[in-house]
This record gives C-alpha cells, structure tokens and sequence, in this order.
C-alpha cells in the first residue's frame, strides 16, 4: 500500500511539469483566474507590505510621548489610615450643570483612582453617570498647566498678581468696561453673591454662563409650556402615567 500511495504521489506531481520536466511557462495559461483581477500597481506585493508597514511604525510612533524620570519614595512618617493596598473612600460630590451628585471616591496612598455612587445620597443612590466616571480623568490630565507662565514663558504668581492688579485698576477706572466673566453654570449661593458682589462694582461688566451639555432644551421647553424659563421639578408620585416623547428625564 505504502508503493502505491507513492505511485499516486509522483503522478500527480508529474501532472503539474511539461515534456522537458519544467513547470508550464505563464505563456501557456492565464495566471489568475477569472474572478481574480491582476496586480496593477507600479510595485510589488513587496514592496506594497513595506510601505503598509512603515507607515503603521510611523502612526504608533505618534502617539508616544517621553518618559520622564520620577522618584518614587515612601513616606517618612506614614499618615495612621494610609496602607498600602487598603483604599480609603470619602464622600465628596461632582457638579454637572450646577447640580451636584453625591459620590464616594475610591483613594490608594492618596491618589483617587475610582468614582463611584453614594448609596445614602439622593441624587444617586448609589449610580453614576458617564461623566462622574470621566471625571477622575481630569486629575491626571498631562497637558494640565503645572505653573503659571507668560507669553509661553516660565513665570510665578507674584508676576500674575502684579499684572492683574494692573489691569483690574485700568478696568475699574472704565466701570468694567470690555471684562467679561466667563463661568458654568453657578448654583452656588456663596459664589453667585462674590459675582454680583463685582458686577456692582463694575456695573460694565457682562456675565455669561456655558455648558458644554446644558439644558437650554430644557428651559425653553419650559418657557414655551409657562411662559417663563425655569428648571421643572416633576411630582411623579400625583402620576398614574407617564408618557415620554424624546425626553430622558428620568
């Protein structure tokens, strides 16, 4: 059985080679078939991967930064609740919008690592959101400024403080004249007197609140409902049904 198979073998082989031994000449045959289009680039396939793959290189290359050198030492004296490998969590809250959400931040030897949901507030029960999860990126932010800087230069605070009293002098001389405060939305008691506190001492001066997600929908919606613009509070336990029609409110 093992001659015949042999047999078998070398005769198939044979099949693939002309008179004279050779392979056929691409002369005898098309080299594709015809649903199969030929190669027409002015290169090979070769040379075609090697571009493909320089160019890859040269993408993930982009995307790298340098490393800098850091120290990492222990503490001296080690605060009594930090333990290496037991995180510590606080109750804090985010804002969004003006509103704030009760949250607990997960720390690890003082560095919050994750936001979570505070069970015992209102606001969350315990839930986040896609921005309260987003949120702890702003901590570690590479491109944050590290240091006050002027004109692109390495500065200090005792540089800013000077020149801002200079301009705030020049702007008070105008009644505030071409200041505009630019904040997000303030909810804050203590934060919008400190605002009005200066509007009125420069009653030139213009305010202007933004939200990269705001609720101008919102407050037009409820403008065109009662005429006036105002935040709707929803008394869902007087509903026996709620019907929402592009709406997410709850």
């Amino acid at each position: 059985m093992g001659t015949n198979k042999s047999s078998i073998d070398l005769e198939g082989a044979n099949q693939g080679l002309d008179a004279q031994g050779s392979s056929p000449s691409p002369a005898s045959g098309p080299e594709f078939s015809p649903f199969e289009a030929p190669w027409s680039a002015p290169f090979d396939r070769r040379r075609f991967l090697q571009i493909v793959g320089a160019s890859m290189a040269m993408a993930g290359l982009a995307g790298c930064r340098p490393k800098l050198a850091e120290r990492i030492v222990p503490y001296v004296k080690a605060p009594e609740e930090i333990l290496p490998g037991d995180p510590l969590f606080y109750a804090t809250a985010l804002t969004l919008s003006g509103y704030a959400t009760g949250v607990l931040v997960k720390s690890e030897t003082g560095r919050p690592i994750k936001v979570e949901g505070n069970p015992d507030h209102p606001g969350s029960l315990g839930a986040t959101d896609v921005f309260a999860q987003a949120a702890i990126l702003g901590l570690y932010d590479p491109d944050r400024s590290q240091e006050v800087r002027l004109n692109g230069q390495k500065s200090n605070w005792s540089v800013f403080v000077a020149a801002a009293q200079k301009e705030f002098a020049r702007l008070k001389s105008q009644q505030g004249k071409g200041l505009a405060i630019l904040t997000e939305t303030v909810t804050s008691p203590t934060f919008d007197a400190e605002i009005q506190s200066l509007l009125a001492e420069l009653p030139e001066a213009k305010w202007y609140c933004y939200e990269p997600f705001n609720r101008e929908v919102v407050f037009a919606g409820a403008k065109l409902a009662f005429g006036v613009e105002k935040e709707p509070l929803y008394r869902l336990d007087n509903a026996d049904v709620i019907v929402l029609l592009d709406s997410d409110f709850l």
